[in-house]
């Protein structure tokens, strides 16, 4: 994805909104799609984990980039 097709996407989600991105691992991938979320804030607290956790009854909404698997 491109930085114009990222932000023509992102124009589309609430600017208040956190974006999230994967927890720790290594190399870099091209940014392939955006999903909306929700999370819960401060659930992990392992070094190697995301603070947050993507649960469907989260009551925070994200913008998440995720890796490409």
């Amino acid at each position: 994805m491109k930085v114009k097709d990222l932000i023509e996407e992102l124009k589309k989600r609430d600017p208040e909104a956190m974006v999230v991105v994967d927890g720790y691992e290594f190399g870099v991938d091209e940014l392939q799609r955006i999903i909306d979320a929700k999370v819960i804030l401060d659930v992990n607290t392992k070094g190697y984990a995301g603070r947050h956790e993507i649960d469907p009854d989260g009551e925070t909404i994200v913008v998440h980039l995720p890796r490409n698997h």
